[in-house]
């Protein structure tokens, strides 16, 4: 038979080696399959466990950076409206917190 390889034919040699096995040598043996069977599971515990993290994680951070994203385009279509209103750079600075750099920067644009 050997050199012979049919499905199955594997688990069945595997499981006639396992019946000539002394009992102390089956309790080592299930012992053994056991513990792999026990740290593979562990491994995708851990696995599931860091994609659920990772992914709230990632919505946290995405939520943060679209909420300064929000921000930010208000404070620029604010400083607008004040500039079309016509007040001076500085007041609009004082009024929106933005620098005045960045308040001639968006005016240039209009």
């Amino acid at each position: 038979i050997d050199g012979f390889e049919a499905q199955g034919l594997a688990q069945a040699r595997e499981l006639l080696d396992y019946d000539r096995l002394s009992d102390e040598d089956k309790r080592a043996y299930d012992r053994a399959v056991d513990t792999r069977r026990s740290q593979w599971s562990s491994i995708n515990t851990a696995k599931k466990e860091g994609l659920i993290e990772g992914e709230a994680i990632g919505r946290e951070k995405g939520k943060a950076e679209g909420e300064a994203i929000g921000r930010e385009k208000t404070l620029i279509e604010m400083a607008l409206n004040l500039w079309r209103k016509q007040l001076s750079v500085k007041d609009i600075s004082e009024l929106t917190n933005l620098p005045e750099e960045k308040i001639k920067e968006i005016v240039k644009k209009v």
